[in-house]
């Protein structure tokens, strides 16, 4: 009996879903542990060759997910998934695309200071339109998280979070963003 093949985007996705599956597991099996963050902000891509050779970059609004995994009071880790919607708030002729970023990051507190260091590891999508094409790859992320209220990582507080992507081509570049926890 044939079978039709898998769709090579179901196999890309399992994995990441895999991961939010089992932060969900996680989450409900360990009391104490930091909230889903919803990030909302604005990106400014890393500057890279479109189809014609020119060098453009992407900027853009960007909304993003964190699922916890694991916390404790001095650090906690989670993975993370965010888009990044470069162009769209632009018209005519700029660079278009969207970026999916899947990460795996880690949080704790800056001794001395009311900030947070955030890092972590991915990978990201990158989906052109026009003259700007399709791109993938590995990611480092590693920023700085700005509570706006006094307290320590797990509880719930409005922070800014500022943060470099590294990454080839268009998968990079820098986000500043407003963080709530729920």
């Amino acid at each position: 009996m044939n079978r039709p093949p898998l769709n090579p985007l179901l196999l890309k996705l399992l994995p990441t879903a895999s991961l939010f599956l089992v932060a969900g597991v996680a989450q409900a099996q360990v009391p104490n542990v930091t909230k889903f963050r919803l990030t909302v902000g604005y990106g400014f891509g890393n500057k890279f060759d479109d189809k014609n050779g020119d060098s453009v970059s992407l900027q853009g609004p960007v909304i993003g997910v964190e699922v916890p995994i694991v916390s404790s009071f001095k650090f906690d880790t989670s993975v993370s998934a965010s888009w990044f919607a470069g162009g769209r708030l632009r018209k005519g002729s700029d660079p278009d695309a969207d970026v999916w970023r899947f990460a795996a990051l880690a949080r704790t507190p800056i001794p001395g200071t009311p900030l947070f260091a955030k890092g972590g590891i991915g990978y990201a999508f990158q989906s052109g339109r026009g003259q700007v094409g399709d791109e993938k790859g590995a990611t480092f992320q590693i920023g700085v998280v700005f509570p706006l209220t006094s307290g320590y990582a797990q509880r719930v507080v409005p922070t800014v979070d500022a943060y470099y992507v590294a990454g080839k081509g268009g998968l990079g570049g820098f986000v500043v963003g407003a963080t709530f926890s729920f």
